[in-house]
């Protein structure tokens, strides 16, 4: 017989600072199959501690007739959104408990749920290995409704050496990592330091909430303000947090972080350094990290659930994992099926209309957004590309202004409208561009980004989208185009300023022929360029019929 208890608060908080029961929970948790990490005392102590502000926790135990802990449960209500979830913030959602008691503990967990916080549905993630649902089903009672999604998740089985020595031999990789090792100190580290992660993820956060909010519209870090002292918490307890980097010289290329045991470590938050998104540091780093993990006895990186192609990459094994949604009442259930049914046929519809799984999921994400992308018809504007050799000219070099290159940060604090453009697509294009070697030039007052340029190289001939006229250009040449300032600088004095400054910099970095793209709005301008630059050779070598220079081909 079990005697199941739900404590919350306070008296929640004297359960969990207690010695004795600490040293049942962690022994409840070695006797228990699976991946444990995220509901053992060394994590979600931590977690209660650090995220008290925003969490109560809610903690649900079973005694036996020894009065031995055989069982737990952590969870944490949100006190500002009431609502509950498991503690942790974690990817996998579980409970410790030996097989045998899984079906009335469950039972018992249900029935304190519904008497004493009264809600209508709970969510789970995904259930790490080991668990299954089947106790789940066979726990259901009266009026208590279950909806499991069902799906193989990548895993990289480390005991197989050839798929590691195929990852390492492979041509395209190996050229990206001597490539780096030209340029500098170029090197795989594991963070063991918590003074050392905070340093790290003041670097990694803008790297991982700019991709994360590109590509899914959250900011991570910038949501979360406890995380970096969580991260920096777990780092101190050995084993618990695997953290691993990339480096050039002081520059951080890319970064891991994930939940360990001694058997396997989880793919967490990885962040690469945007600008250097053509050498694909955070595949490098996954690399690297590979061959770490098999050197210090690791048997499986496991890859989590979710559907990116590098994770099929370098999966050699899969897992079955179950994510479940328990209604407590007849009319919530039916209103998730009619939900799930309507998202699923809407899925259905668009996949026979050609519509792609990334479009489907930006146009979910989009929703809120509506308003802004709603397009009115504008007037197409004549660019005009001048050409200026700033070789040898001392004129950029008594410029006191400057800005920023290549500081992906900035792009961060984006707080305007271009129009139409929110910071979400601005994030998106700016990926892209990185991606193809593009490098942005940026500049910040007062916390907010008031100017940036696009410089991209290009070769021979090129032409515009939408003209077929060809332009024939240098080798190697550099178009400097894709303006923006802030819309409080009403006058173009200010974008002249930063347009000279920018050139200085472009300058100072040895370029010698430059190509700037003006549409003809800045034409004036572009004749105040040309009377500034006098020991410079400007022209209009030709006019585009299209503005949009971002599709240029060599």
């Amino acid at each position: 017989m079990l005697c199941t208890q739900l404590t919350r608060g306070e008296y929640a908080i004297e359960l969990l600072e207690s010695s004795g029961f600490k040293q049942k929970w962690g022994f409840l948790a070695a006797k228990c199959p699976g991946f444990t990490r995220l509901q053992e005392p060394d994590f979600l102590g931590i977690w209660y501690q650090v995220y008290q502000e925003v969490y109560e926790p809610v903690i649900i135990t079973a005694l036996d007739e020894r009065e031995e802990l055989v069982a737990f449960l952590g969870l944490a209500w949100h006190k500002q959104g009431h609502y509950l979830q498991h503690a942790g913030n974690a990817e996998y959602h579980g409970w410790l408990c030996s097989p045998e008691l899984e079906v009335p503990f469950l039972q018992a967990v249900l029935s304190c749920i519904r008497e004493q916080l009264s809600i209508k549905k709970w969510e789970w993630h995904w259930m790490p290995s080991g668990l299954g649902a089947d106790s789940l089903k066979t726990a259901m009672g009266p009026n208590e409704y279950l909806v499991v999604e069902e799906q193989f998740a990548p895993v990289w089985d480390l005991s197989d050496r050839a798929k590691l020595n195929k990852v390492l031999k492979n041509k395209s990789l190996k050229s990206k990592f001597n490539r780096y090792k030209k340029r500098g100190d170029f090197r795989f580290e594991l963070i063991t330091d918590p003074g050392k992660l905070k340093k790290t993820l003041a670097i990694a956060k803008d790297q991982y909430d700019l991709r994360r909010e590109a590509l899914n519209n959250v900011r991570p870090f910038a949501e979360d303000h406890y995380m970096i002292a969580f991260c920096s918490k777990l780092l101190a307890i050995p084993g618990l947090l695997h953290v691993s980097t990339l480096w050039l010289d002081d520059q951080l290329l890319a970064c891991h972080m994930g939940v360990s045991d001694k058997q396997r470590v989880c793919l967490g938050m990885i962040s690469h350094d945007p600008t250097e998104s053509k050498q694909s540091p955070g595949t490098l780093l996954l690399a690297e990290l590979a061959k770490s993990l098999t050197k210090n006895g690791y048997q499986l990186f496991d890859l989590t659930p979710g559907t990116n192609s590098y994770k099929d990459r370098y999966a050699n094994a899969s897992q079955i994992l179950y994510k479940p949604t328990i209604y407590f009442s007849k009319a919530s259930y039916f209103s998730g099926i009619a939900k799930h049914s309507l998202t699923t046929t809407g899925k259905k519809i668009l996949g026979y209309a050609n519509v792609s799984v990334p479009a489907m999921r930006k146009w979910k994400t989009n929703l809120k957004e509506f308003s802004t992308k709603i397009r009115l018809p504008l007037k197409k504007k004549l660019p005009f590309l001048y050409e200026i050799n700033i070789s040898n000219n001392i004129f950029f070099t008594y410029l006191s202004g400057s800005v920023h290159v290549q500081a992906y940060q900035d792009l961060l604090k984006y707080q305007d409208q271009k129009p139409y453009l929110s910071r979400r697509e601005l994030l998106q294009i700016a990926l892209r561009k990185f991606s193809q070697g593009e490098v942005l030039y940026s500049k910040v007052q007062d916390g907010r980004l008031i100017w940036f340029a696009w410089k991209k190289k290009t070769t021979g001939k090129i032409r515009s989208r939408n003209n077929p006229k060809e332009i024939q250009l240098p080798p190697e040449s550099e178009i400097l185009y894709d303006f923006y300032l802030h819309s409080i600088f009403g006058d173009k004095e200010m974008f002249y300023d930063n347009l000279l400054y920018t050139i200085k910099e472009i300058h100072h970095h040895g370029t010698k022929l430059l190509h700037v793209c003006l549409d003809e709005d800045f034409q004036q301008i572009g004749e105040k360029l040309k009377k500034a630059c006098e020991l410079t050779r400007i022209d209009m070598p030709a006019i585009f019929k299209d503005s949009d220079l971002i599709n240029l081909k060599p």
